[in-house]
């Protein structure tokens, strides 16, 4: 590895020192773990606990714990402080579920040995956390799957060996195996029925310390397991979308704008649909003090920027900053009895674009911005 500083002088390139820095010369770097993977192909645990002095019929005590856990390197891989099944989000429990889904599973497994996983569901329904306490060897494992829908992102984990992927790029039904060191496992396959608001979730969490031996743990905590979909759900069509429809297929048709439970109607939509995670808290209004003076709807500070300002309705507002490079509005969505802030800034001392839509918000670099192109 070497350092090159160099300078461009007369048209030349001026370095020093001429040859560089050398840091590094054909310098041999040892593995993160010196012992190879091999040693532990054959590896038994009840033969180590054999030669150690330990019974193999008791659990193992603390002293031996950390040496099997120096000696096949998992140290770096354990969690420093264990999951714990009596505290949430493992507990409270009912045969082994601590489920927080609104929504009916299809095929949730019973839990068996309780006595050794608990798992939790949170309550947008599509995760799963699980602690599987291994009595033999004293070690309390964590093991979850999260699927993102927002952003149709996977992630997962055991311990602290963690893992994400873009559903996009997923093969459904594909069985996929996440291990440390092949100890642990964590196993999994998902599936996507065209046109239903449900995954098909196989799960498997697996504790192994035997090469031609059983494991010392197994559990298909989802098999086959219909996971029901809520908020931000990739099928629905918003381009053929329609709230009165929605609402009339759900046996709300008699709400109208006017009635008095209109406003809790859309948020119940909105929930539905998953929009309102994107919403801010505290929406915007038009007596904001951003656009106090506005006249037309307008409140622009900009002296370049006299006329041609197109017409707002009367429940919307906008404001352009005195760099007119800027502009921000509160944009009232009368049907919806909502507002929704925007806003937009070109900014030429770091050539980006900063943008926002509520609580989303983007930025694009003018280098790579497309003139004219409509994003």
């Amino acid at each position: 590895m070497k350092v090159d500083i160099c300078l461009p002088v007369d048209e030349e390139k001026l370095c020093i020192p001429r040859n560089g820095i050398i840091l590094m010369k054909n310098q041999e770097i040892p593995l993160c773990d010196a012992r190879k993977w091999v040693e532990f192909k054959d590896f038994s645990l009840e033969e180590w606990m054999q030669a150690k002095g330990e019974d193999v019929n008791a659990q193992l005590s603390n002293a031996g714990r950390e040496a099997l856990i120096d000696y096949l390197g998992l140290k770096g891989w354990i969690l420093e402080t264990p999951c714990d099944r009596k505290r949430p989000p493992y507990s409270p429990a009912i045969s082994g579920w601590n489920n927080l889904c609104p929504l009916s599973f299809v095929r949730l497994p019973k839990i068996q040995n309780e006595n050794k996983i608990s798992c939790s569901v949170p309550d947008y329904c599509t995760g799963i956390d699980c602690c599987v306490d291994i009595d033999n060897i004293g070690l309390s494992i964590r093991a979850f799957l999260d699927i993102n829908l927002c952003n149709y992102i996977v992630s997962g984990g055991i311990e602290t060996h963690n893992f994400s992927f873009s559903l996009f790029n997923y093969e459904w039904g594909k069985t996929e195996t996440e291990t440390i060191l092949d100890f642990l496992r964590l196993t999994y396959s998902i599936k996507k029925p065209a046109n239903e608001k449900v995954f098909i979730v196989t799960l498997e969490v697996a504790v192994c310390f035997e090469s031609d031996g059983p494991c010392l743990f197994t559990k298909k905590v989802f098999d086959g397991t219909e996971i029901p979909q809520i908020g931000c759900d990739m099928t629905i069509d918003f381009s053929k979308f329609s709230m009165s429809t929605w609402l009339e297929n759900n046996g709300l048709s008699s709400i109208e704008p006017l009635h008095i439970r209109w406003e809790e109607a859309v948020k119940f939509v909105l929930a539905v649909i998953g929009v309102d995670k994107y919403l801010l808290e505290d929406p915007c209004t038009v007596e904001d003090e951003v656009y106090n003076g506005a006249v037309d709807n307008w409140n622009n500070e900009c002296g370049f920027i006299t006329s041609d300002l197109p017409g707002l309705p009367a429940s919307s507002v906008c404001h352009i900053s005195s760099s007119c490079t800027a502009v921000e509005c509160c944009v009232g969505v009368d049907y919806l009895k909502i507002t929704v802030h925007v806003s937009l800034e070109i900014d030429f001392c770091d050539f980006v674009i900063k943008g926002s839509l509520e609580k989303i918000s983007f930025e694009l670099n003018l280098i790579n911005y497309d003139w004219g192109k409509l994003n």
